[in-house]
């Protein structure tokens, strides 16, 4: 998780009022062989600003994808990420109020 948990609901978790992740940033939560692959949030309260790789794939010999959320509670800015959760697996990107993908 990073900046918060799914839609920065969980009170357990102190919440990023921003977050970022830069070009060249690669997150991965996959399965190696067999299994699932496992959940990845990035959340902010205020902006998320998102231009990297995600990935969350379920096993080479079998599994379903995982979890990813990328979201901003009041923006959401995604330019050239990527976002692969595999068979079966779910991705969610959402916003509360403004979303731009793609160039400025």
């Amino acid at each position: 998780m990073i900046g918060g948990d799914y839609q920065g609901k969980n009170p357990k978790i102190i919440n990023a009022k921003k977050t970022y992740v830069g070009k060249d940033t690669v997150i991965k939560a996959d399965a190696i062989n067999e299994g699932d692959g496992g959940k990845v949030i990035v959340w902010a309260d205020e902006a998320t600003k998102f231009y990297g790789d995600i990935s969350a794939r379920g096993g080479i010999l079998g599994g379903n994808g995982g979890f990813i959320e990328t979201s901003g509670k009041e923006t959401l800015q995604i330019i050239g990420g990527r976002v692969d959760a595999g068979l079966a697996g779910i991705v969610s990107i959402a916003t509360g109020a403004e979303a731009r993908v793609g160039p400025q």
